[in-house]
């Protein structure tokens, strides 16, 4: 267990994917919070530390809330793993939960940024094999594609989310 956000951890993730050869299909999403290193650079890492906290406490409900399992991938960096695989429901999960971290108003401030507040880049997967070498191949397909969407001229999509969330999508 992470001990900052309370998450299981990516290796326990790992444990569980480990040897699982078998043709287990669910959803994924992968969030990434946007210019992380930018609170921790003006805010302090203390600030940031307190962040990660609340992020923690987030996940958890919506993990109370749609089951599933969310871990903490990497820094700032989480995997919601459930066993749903309709798109249009995965998305309306993803979507409550973005919709929750942006009505917290979590203070951003980056002189390179215009933004206020925290914002998240997601990528959701349905029908994502949960097995050895596909899982590994297709995470690093969602890293490029949320990189993608993350440039000034990525492509994403936006569902109406006010502070500029971005949601891609790979099925």
């Amino acid at each position: 267990m992470d001990q900052l956000t309370g998450l299981d951890t990516r290796a326990d993730l790992l444990e569980l994917i480990k040897g699982n050869d078998a043709a287990t299909f669910l959803s994924v999403v992968l969030y990434d919070i946007d210019s992380f290193s930018g609170i921790n650079h003006t805010f302090g890492y203390k600030y940031g530390d307190q962040i990660l906290t609340q992020l923690g406490d987030l996940f958890r409900e919506h993990q109370r809330q749609y089951g599933g399992r969310v871990v903490r991938w990497a820094g700032d960096e989480f995997l919601h793993v459930l066993c749903e695989k309709n798109l249009t429901k995965v998305t309306e999960i993803d979507t409550q939960f973005i919709h929750s971290l942006e009505n917290q108003n979590i203070p951003y401030a980056h002189p390179l940024s215009s933004r206020k507040f925290l914002t998240v880049s997601a990528v959701i997967f349905s029908d994502f094999p949960l097995h050895n070498e596909e899982y590994f191949r297709n995470i690093d397909r969602a890293y490029e594609a949320i990189y993608k969407a993350k440039e000034p001229s990525g492509t994403f999509y936006k569902n109406g989310f006010e502070k500029h969330s971005r949601v891609v999508f790979l099925t």
